[in-house]
C-alpha cells in the first residue's frame, strides 16, 4: 500500500440462532488476532527497469512485497531515474539498492518504509564560523526534547536540525530526541512528512516540548471515497473532509452537532433537548415525502443506526460526498448525499490511554416569558376592555388606581353589589375565577417559568486505549454521558463503548473487527407547557399534592404532572459489528470481505396514574402502554479491487456485490382502569379492564452490484466511471431493481508544462454526472396493507379486516440526475486553499401518497408522480494567515446557497387568464402547501403591510376591521380577503445563504483558541404567538410576554387582542425574519509544559473552556431564530484531554 502525505432475500432465522452465530464468528476473528500467524513467507523482489521513476519503483516494490511506503509525493519528483535489474533479492536489498545515490532517505521498520529528504549539510556563512582555534562542529552544549502531535501522541522519526549547520538527529518511538549544539546555533528546523515543517528559537533553552500540525490541505491526504481510499489530487468528485481534532474543545455529543454549519453544503440544526440529535441535509431538499436525510457510512461500511450512538470521542475523520458522481457507488441510497465517518485506530507502538472530560452547565440563551402578576392583569384589563368595551371610564381599573375624575364611589355604582369588596369586585370584572382571586388576596404568586426552566448539568467522560504492536493494531474507548436538559425533568444518560482490532494474520492478509454498542436511558419526563397558566393559580395541596387545575379551569392542567407522577421506562441497547478480511492477491488484485450486524432493543413502557390527565381525566383509574422492538440486521459486502501503475497511466478498478436484511419485530400493549389499585404500573398491564394488544412486523430485503473504474494520466488527467444495480423487496414486481451511472473528469492544469504561475501550487477544474436513488419508504408500500375494522350486522358487531390502501406493482425509485462543476485552488506555499462547487439536479419519479376518490374502494395509494428540481453553489476557502513561533492563526470560510423548486406534481391542471390569453398550468396542492413552479417551503399568505391606526378606523372599517387588526394587503381591491384571489408568495422557510466562518489560534507555546460564527440568511418563520385570540379560550388564560397594540400603546408590527380572525379567509400569520449571526462556539486551552508532565508520567494534558450560542444577533423575536419554538440553551463547559 502507498500513503502519500504530500499534504495536509433470504429465508427468516430464529434469534437464538442468529446471535449463536454471531458468536461463532466474533470467537473465530478474535482468535485469530490473538493468536497471530507466526509463519511468513520472506518477500522476494525481482525488477528490471532502465532510467525509470522512483515513484514506479516503488509502486512495484510495494506490490510485490506487500509492505506499505509512506512518503511526499514532491520529494519522489526530486529523485533521480533508477536503472536497476535484480532477481529473487530481498527487499533490504532491492531498497538499498534503488536509493543509492538518491537525494532521499528512508527507514524501514514495522512493514513500513517512510521516506524523506535527507538533511542537507550547508556550507556555514562567514557570520556563522567558528572562531579560530574552535572547530564548526565543536560541542558547545546539548538540547534534549519531545515531539508530539496536537493531542499528544509521541511522533516517532521526526528530524530535528540546527538551521545553517549540519547537525542533526531524529526522534525515538517516544518522540525523544538529544541533540548537540554548536556555539552559534540559534534556530532548530523540525520536519516529519505529513506535519508543517517548524522552527523553534532555542532562546538559550535546554529541553523543548514541541507539538507539530498536520499539514493543512495536504493534496496527498487520503480521503475516503466510497469502497476505498484516494488522494485528494486525485479526487474527481465534490469530497469535502472534516478532522475531528479540530473540534475537541466543543461539546457536542453527537454527530449532527459535529458538523452544525462547519461543511459548505450541509445543513444540520441544532436540537434543543438533552438528547441532542437535530436534522442533517446535504445539498438541499431531493425529496417532498420519501426523506433528505444523506445515508450515513461507518468505517466503510452502510450503518442504518441512530446518530447519536456515535460518539465523537471515536470520530477521526469525516468525508461528505457531495455531488452525484461521488455519491453514485451507493446507488440508491444516495440521493441526498453520503458521509462517511471514519474511526480512531491505534497510532503509536507504545500503548497509550486518551481521556476526555467534560463537566458544563445549559442555561436559556434567551428567556422567552409568560407575563408575570402585574403584567397578567395589565392584559386582562386590556383584553376585557377589547372584548367587553364599557362607556363607563375606569371599569376595568385597579380601585388603587383609578384616575382623578373617576371617584370610588363612581366605580363602585358602576357594579350592581355596592356592597363587595372592592378588590374582589375588580378581579370579577377581570373574569378571574375563585383560585386566582385567592391567591390575589393571599400574595400567592406562582413562578411558573421559573419552575420549568432550569439549569441542567452536564457531564461526558470518555477514556480509551489504542496502539500497535508488530501485527495488531487496536483501539478501545468507553464513554459515559449524562445530559440535563434546560426544562425540568428533561434528562439523557447514555453509555457508548467501541473497540476496533486489525490484526495480519500474514503479509497477504489481514483480518479486523470494528464494534460499537450503546445503551441510552431516555426516562425521565420534561415539564409540559406554561405559557397560560396564570401566576394567580394554584401549584401543590397543602398535602403535597399537585393540583391537577392550577386554575379551576379544566381546560389548563398542570404542567409538572407527568414530570412528577408518570412512570416512565424508555431505554435502548444498540449493537453494530463489523467482521472483515482483506486479501491480497498478485498482479495488484485485492479482496475484502464484510460481514454487518446491527441487533437493536427498544423498549418503552409509560404508565400514567389517574393523578395525571391522560390517566384520569381521558382514560379512567390509569392508563398503562408498553412497546417492545427488536431489530436484527445484516449485510454482506464482497469487494475486488485492481491496481496498476504503468509508465503515465494509473488504473484502478473496484467491484462490489452487496446483500442485505432487516427483521423487525414490535410489539404494543395497552389497558385501562385500573381501580382499586393501580401501583404495579406499567409491570402489571393484565390487571385493566380493556386490554389492547397488537404487533407490526417486517422484513425488508436488498442487494447491489456496483463497478467503478478510476484512470489517471501523468496525475494531470482523471476519469472516475461507475455503475450500480440496486434491487430491494418494498417496490413493485414490475420494479424490483434499479440503474444508477456515473461520470466524472478533472484536470489538474498546474500540472500542464504551459502553466508557470510561481504563487499556484495546484489548480484542478472538475464536471461530474451522475443519478441516485432514494428508497425511503415502508418495507410494504407497493401492497395493498390490511386495516382492522368492526361493522354492526343489525344484532352483533362483526370484527374483519378491509384493504387500507391500494397495490402498486409499478412502485419504484425516486431517481435523481445531476451535474457539477467546480475548481479546487491551492496557493502561496499551501498557505491558501479554496474550492468551489456549482450543482444542478433533478429528482423524478416522486415517492408520493396520492388520495383516491372513495368510489375506488381505497384511501390511497403510493405511487411516482411529479418532479423536484435543485441547484446551489458550495465554496471553502481555507487559509494559514499567521504562522510563527509564537503564533499561528488559521481561519476557514464557507458559503452555500441552496435552490429548490417543484417542477412537476400530481398533473392536475387549470385554465387562467394572463394577459388576455389562456394558459395552462398546474392546479396547486393547498392542503400541504405544495406549489408547482415555486420552492419547497415557500410561503404562501397574506401581506401584512402594517396595523390599522386610530386615524385609519374609515379606511379600515370598509373591510369590517379596526384599529389595531392586521392591514392586508388587498390584491385584487374587491375589499375583501378571499385566500385564491389575495394570497401570495411573500419568502421562504429555509435559508437562502448559509455562512461559516472558523478561526483558530495558537500562541505563547501552550495556549490556543477558536471562534466559530455561523450565519443563516433569508428565511422566515411565522409567529403564530402573535396571534393572543387565535384560541376560543385566550379570555381565560394568561399569554405569552408579546407587545399587543392598544390606543395608548400603538404598534405596527403587533396586533390589537380579539383580532377579528375570520374575515381573513384560509386564516392568516404574522412572519419574522429568521435570519441570524450567530457566535456559535468559542473555547481557549492551555496544555501544560512537558517539563512538569514529565513529572507526573503524562504525554499530554489540555486543560480548557468553551461557550457555546454565546451571542446571536437576529430580528427574531421569539425563542431563538433557528429552534423558532423551543428555547435553545447556552453551554458553557470546563475539560481536560489527557494522553498517558
Amino acid at each position: 500500500m502507498i500513503i502519500n502525505y504530500n499534504k495536509t432475500f433470504g429465508n427468516d432465522s430464529r434469534d437464538d440462532h442468529t446471535i449463536w452465530k454471531a458468536m461463532r464468528i466474533t470467537v473465530f476473528f478474535l482468535t485469530a488476532l490473538i493468536l497471530q500467524v507466526s509463519a511468513e513467507s520472506r518477500a522476494q523482489i525481482n525488477i528490471t527497469r532502465q532510467n525509470a521513476s522512483l515513484r514506479d519503483i516503488v509502486k512495484v516494490l510495494s506490490e510485490q512485497s506487500g509492505v506499505d511506503f509512506i512518503y511526499a509525493d514532491r520529494d519522489l519528483k526530486r529523485a533521480r531515474p533508477v536503472t536497476v535489474n535484480l532477481q529473487n533479492a530481498s527487499l533490504e536489498r532491492a531498497l538499498a539498492v534503488c536509493f543509492d545515490g538518491q537525494p532521499l532517505d528512508y527507514t524501514f521498520r514495522d512493514r513500513t518504509v517512510l521516506v524523506r529528504r535527507k538533511v542537507k549539510t550547508e556550507v556555514p556563512s562567514k557570520r556563522n564560523v567558528a572562531p579560530q582555534g574552535r572547530a564548526e562542529g565543536t560541542v558547545q552544549s546539548r538540547v534534549n526534547g519531545r515531539i508530539r502531535d496536537e493531542s499528544g501522541v509521541p511522533l516517532e522519526g521526526a528530524t530535528i536540525s540546527v538551521k545553517n549547520f549540519s547537525h542533526a538527529t531524529k526522534t525515538d518511538g517516544d518522540g525523544n530526541f538529544s541533540l548537540d549544539l554548536p556555539a552559534e546555533a540559534r534556530i532548530l528546523l523540525i520536519t516529519l512528512v505529513g506535519y508543517e515543517t517548524q522552527e523553534v528559537e532555542l532562546k538559550g533553552r535546554a529541553s523543548l516540548d514541541v507539538a507539530m500540525r498536520v499539514a493543512m490541505n495536504d493534496l496527498e491526504e487520503a480521503v475516503v471515497v466510497g469502497y476505498g481510499t484516494q488522494k485528494r489530487s486525485d479526487l474527481t468528485g465534490a469530497i469535502s473532509r472534516v478532522d475531528a481534532r479540530d473540534f475537541e474543545s466543543q461539546s457536542a455529543t453527537n454527530l449532527s452537532e459535529f458538523l452544525s454549519g462547519t461543511v459548505a453544503g450541509i445543513a444540520s440544526n441544532q436540537a434543543t433537548g438533552a438528547a441532542g440529535g437535530g436534522s442533517l441535509e446535504v445539498r438541499g431538499a431531493n425529496s417532498i415525502t420519501a426523506g433528505s436525510s444523506p445515508l450515513i457510512v461507518l468505517d466503510g461500511v452502510i450503518y442504518n443506526g441512530a446518530l447519536q450512538d456515535i460518539n465523537p470521542f471515536d470520530i477521526a475523520t469525516i468525508d461528505v460526498l457531495q455531488d452525484a458522481s461521488s455519491a453514485a457507488v451507493y446507488g440508491a441510497r444516495a440521493a441526498s448525499g453520503v458521509i462517511i465517518v471514519t474511526t480512531k485506530r491505534g497510532a503509536s507502538e507504545v500503548p497509550t490511554v486518551t481521556i476526555s472530560s467534560m463537566w458544563g452547565l445549559a442555561s436559556v440563551a434567551n428567556d422567552y416569558k409568560p407575563l408575570d402578576a402585574e403584567g397578567y392583569l395589565r392584559f386582562r384589563q386590556d383584553l376585557m376592555q377589547q372584548m367587553a368595551p364599557r362607556d363607563a371610564e375606569g371599569y376595568y381599573m385597579n380601585p388603587d388606581q383609578l384616575p382623578d375624575n373617576v371617584s370610588l364611589e363612581q366605580w363602585r355604582n358602576y357594579s350592581n353589589n355596592a356592597d363587595a369588596d372592592n378588590t374582589v369586585e375588580w378581579l370579577k370584572r377581570l373574569r378571574l375565577n375563585s383560585v386566582e382571586i385567592e391567591g390575589f388576596q393571599q400574595g400567592r404568586i406562582i413562578d411558573w417559568y421559573g419552575k420549568r426552566m432550569q439549569q441542567g448539568l452536564r457531564h461526558n467522560n470518555d477514556i480509551a486505549l489504542s496502539g500497535k504492536a508488530s501485527r495488531l493494531n487496536y483501539y478501545l474507548s468507553t464513554g459515559y454521558t449524562d445530559n440535563e436538559g434546560i426544562i425540568y425533568g428533561d434528562r439523557l444518560k447514555t453509555w457508548r463503548t467501541r473497540l476496533n482490532l486489525e490484526g495480519d494474520v500474514a503479509t497477504f492478509l489481514k483480518i479486523g473487527v470494528n464494534t460499537q454498542f450503546a445503551t441510552s436511558d431516555n426516562s425521565s419526563v420534561p415539564a409540559g407547557g406554561i405559557d397560560r397558566l396564570s401566576p394567580y393559580g394554584k401549584f401543590m395541596e397543602d398535602d403535597g399534592m399537585l393540583v391537577r387545575f392550577p386554575q379551576e379551569d379544566p381546560s389548563f392542567s398542570n404542567a409538572f404532572l407527568e414530570s412528577y407522577y408518570k412512570d416512565q421506562y424508555r431505554k435502548n441497547n444498540r449493537l453494530f459489528a463489523t467482521f472483515y478480511a482483506e486479501l491480497k492477491l498478485p498482479f495488484g488484485i485485492k479482496y475484502r470481505a464484510s460481514f454487518q450486524n446491527r441487533l437493536v432493543t427498544e423498549k418503552d413502557y409509560n404508565f400514567w396514574p389517574s393523578t395525571t390527565m391522560l390517566g384520569g381525566v381521558t382514560r379512567r383509574n390509569g392508563y398503562g402502554t408498553r412497546s417492545d422492538e427488536h431489530s436484527y440486521e445484516w449485510m454482506v459486502d464482497n469487494i475486488l479491487t485492481w491496481s496498476q501503475r504503468f509508465d503515465k497511466h494509473a488504473l484502478d478498478v473496484t467491484f462490489l456485490v452487496n446483500a442485505e436484511k432487516l427483521q423487525i419485530q414490535q410489539s404494543f400493549q395497552e389497558n385501562e382502569n385500573f381501580g382499586p389499585n393501580e401501583n404495579l404500573s406499567w409491570h402489571g398491564l393484565q390487571y385493566g379492564a380493556n386490554p389492547s394488544i397488537s404487533n407490526n412486523d417486517r422484513v425488508r430485503t436488498g442487494d447491489a452490484l456496483m463497478a467503478r473504474m478510476n484512470y489517471n494520466y501523468d496525475e494531470r488527467y482523471l476519469f472516475t466511471f461507475s455503475w450500480r444495480r440496486d434491487g430491494f423487496s418494498a417496490f413493485g414486481q414490475n420494479n424490483p431493481r434499479g440503474f444508477f451511472p456515473s461520470a466524472a473528469f478533472a484536470w489538474r492544469v498546474s500540472q500542464e508544462r504551459f502553466f508557470d504561475v510561481a504563487w499556484i501550487n495546484d489548480l484542478k477544474m472538475r464536471v461530474s454526472w451522475g443519478m441516485n436513488g432514494n428508497r425511503d419508504v415502508p418495507a410494504y408500500a407497493a401492497l395493498s396493507n390490511l386495516a382492522r375494522n368492526a361493522y354492526f350486522d343489525g344484532s352483533n358487531v362483526v370484527v374483519g379486516l378491509t384493504n387500507s390502501s391500494m397495490a402498486n406493482p409499478n412502485l419504484k425509485w425516486e431517481g435523481t440526475e445531476a451535474y457539477n462543476i467546480g475548481f479546487d485552488l491551492t496557493a502561496f506555499d499551501s498557505r491558501l486553499t479554496a474550492t468551489v462547487d456549482a450543482y444542478n439536479g433533478t429528482t423524478y419519479d416522486l415517492l408520493l401518497d396520492r388520495r383516491l376518490p372513495r368510489i375506488i374502494g381505497y384511501e390511497s395509494v403510493t405511487t411516482n408522480l411529479g418532479e423536484l428540481s435543485n441547484r446551489g453553489i458550495n465554496a471553502t476557502v481555507q487559509g494559514q494567515i499567521i504562522k510563527r513561533e509564537n503564533l499561528n492563526w488559521r481561519s476557514s470560510f464557507v458559503f452555500s446557497l441552496n435552490r429548490n423548486r417543484i417542477d412537476r406534481l400530481w398533473g392536475d391542471m387549470m385554465e387562467e387568464e394572463v394577459n388576455g390569453q389562456l394558459v395552462q398550468r398546474e392546479v396547486p396542492d393547498y392542503a400541504n402547501g405544495y406549489f408547482p413552479g415555486e420552492a419547497l417551503d415557500r410561503i404562501w399568505d397574506y401581506r401584512i403591510q402594517g396595523i390599522w391606526q386610530v386615524e385609519e378606523t374609515e379606511a379600515a372599517a370598509q373591510y369590517g376591521l379596526r384599529p389595531g387588526e392586521y392591514r392586508v394587503e388587498d390584491v385584487n381591491a374587491d375589499g375583501a380577503y378571499r385566500q385564491f384571489d389575495d394570497k401570495q408568495f411573500i419568502g421562504w422557510r429555509q435559508p437562502r445563504y448559509t455562512l461559516g466562518w472558523r478561526n483558530d489560534f495558537s500562541f505563547w507555546k501552550h495556549f490556543d483558541a477558536n471562534i466559530f460564527i455561523r450565519a443563516d440568511l433569508g428565511h422566515m418563520g411565522d409567529r403564530g404567538d402573535f396571534n393572543h385570540s387565535s384560541s376560543n379560550i385566550y379570555d381565560r388564560a394568561n399569554t405569552l410576554d408579546i407587545p399587543y397594540w392598544t390606543p395608548e400603546n400603538r404598534s405596527n408590527t403587533h396586533p390589537r387582542l380579539n383580532v377579528n380572525y375570520r374575515l381573513f379567509e384560509g386564516g392568516i400569520n404574522m412572519y419574522e425574519s429568521r435570519s441570524f449571526l450567530r457566535l456559535q462556539d468559542a473555547a481557549i486551552g492551555y496544555r501544560l509544559p512537558k517539563e512538569l508532565l514529565d513529572k507526573i508520567s503524562v504525554n499530554n494534558l489540555r486543560l480548557f473552556l468553551s461557550g457555546r450560542n454565546l451571542l446571536t444577533l437576529t430580528k427574531w423575536t421569539g425563542w431563538d431564530p433557528e429552534s423558532a419554538n423551543s428555547p435553545m440553551p447556552r453551554i458553557f463547559t470546563f475539560g481536560l484531554n489527557a494522553s498517558f
